[in-house]
């Protein structure tokens, strides 16, 4: 569940400020920007389930203290299963959310996981109050309408795109 905070220049250069909220740092020879990591738990007989749960609070934290440090005018967050933390804390303050999905990991984790129905309800949930999404496929946003009863005229926006950093600067426009 990498959160990407975003604060545009204030001379209206289209540039971006970007700050980096990850559990999954990989190389960071690779990584340009402003990094905070969040250490995800390791505790493994509670199941995917309970760790996907305290990684939500870990991030909660995380991101809100991001927010209150980087001030910043939206944020591009890649969908994690359980993961409702960026959602709730853009709408209480009214910040602007883009939510990124690639794939509909409630049924692709469900062998992984001891309450799958309960993360597939927690998954349709947050993106049938989403604003502004952003698939990786036609047929992946074609599955989530249909499992989640997404009103696509209640939106922002919904598109299909590859996801880049180019997107990601598009969508943030």
């Amino acid at each position: 569940p990498d959160a990407l905070v975003y604060e545009p220049q204030p001379n209206g250069d289209l540039s971006l400020v970007v700050l980096l909220v990850t559990p999954a740092v990989g190389d960071r020879s690779q990584i340009e920007v402003p990094l905070v990591e969040v250490k995800a738990p390791e505790v493994k007989w509670f199941g995917a389930d309970f760790r996907h749960s305290m990684l939500n609070r870990r991030m909660h934290r995380a991101i809100e203290k991001a927010i209150d440090d980087f001030r910043p005018d939206a944020v591009y967050e890649r969908y994690s299963l359980y993961q409702t933390a960026g959602s709730r804390i853009c709408r209480k303050r009214g910040i602007a959310r883009i939510l990124e999905v690639n794939s509909l990991l409630a049924d692709e984790q469900k062998s992984r996981l001891r309450v799958p129905w309960l993360a597939r309800m927690v998954e349709r949930h947050i993106w049938r109050h989403e604003k502004a999404i952003i698939a990786v496929s036609d047929t992946l946003k074609r599955l989530m309408i249909e499992s989640a009863g997404i009103d696509e005229a209640g939106m922002a926006g919904f598109v299909i795109t590859p996801v880049s950093e180019d997107s990601m600067r598009q969508a943030m426009a």
